[in-house]
């Protein structure tokens, strides 16, 4: 693994990108490292599954009610 500066992300249709505030990561990480086979994921990967932040850009077609 490495840590290392990307570009911002835009979001695609119908997505939100979230300015991340912490992240973990868990087994599911571990073994996208190794490269299981099936779980269809390529390399380069940015790991972490669980996450949370704060709403940073919306796609137009997204609806932000609660």
């Amino acid at each position: 693994m490495r840590l290392e500066e990307i570009p911002d992300p835009k979001p695609a249709k119908d997505e939100v990108i979230l300015n991340i505030r912490s992240a973990g990561l868990n087994h599911l990480d571990i073994r996208m490292r190794k490269s299981r086979p099936g779980l269809g994921v390529t390399m380069p990967h940015i790991p972490g599954s669980d996450a949370s932040g704060v709403v940073h850009r919306v796609d137009a077609n997204v609806s932000m009610r609660m």
